[in-house]
């Protein structure tokens, strides 16, 4: 099975892709962040990149085997002592959310997150692992 993520398609059997991007054009702008995903024989590996988020603004949560992260990168704001002559950079929200196969154990998910880069593993149910059995 292939999944599409943005302009690329990936062979993927454990994911599929509910991200959606904002449909408001309101403040603080929502981005759905580059993710790069990988299978492994113990499950799947998400690197999902946020950068200028703090780790303590990031949230990752599963519901109905949904996996959904979102963060928060607070923007800088004028005061009397500051005055922008030029703003390219603001605040922003992240949002992305994946279908997980019922083959991925998400009582056992682990995060860590890392300059600018939150790693995901979502490990597979044991009875689904790959196991090698020898012949006598």
């Amino acid at each position: 099975m292939f999944i599409r993520f943005g302009s690329y398609t990936v062979p993927n059997t454990q994911l599929h892709n509910t991200g959606q991007q904002s449909e408001t054009d309101q403040r603080p702008l929502t981005i759905r962040p580059e993710t790069n995903i990988l299978e492994t024989t113990k499950g799947i590996e998400l690197f999902i990149e946020m950068p200028g988020v703090e780790k303590d603004r990031i949230g990752l949560t599963i519901e109905n085997n949904v996996l959904t992260v979102n963060g928060s990168r607070k923007g800088e704001h004028q005061t009397e002592q500051m005055k922008y002559l030029l703003q390219e950079s603001c605040g922003y929200d992240y949002r992305r959310s994946w279908k997980l196969n019922t083959d991925l154990d998400t009582e056992k998910v682990a995060a860590q997150y890392e300059q600018g880069v939150l790693h995901v593993v979502v490990p597979k149910k044991e009875e689904m692992r790959l196991r090698t059995i020898s012949v006598k």
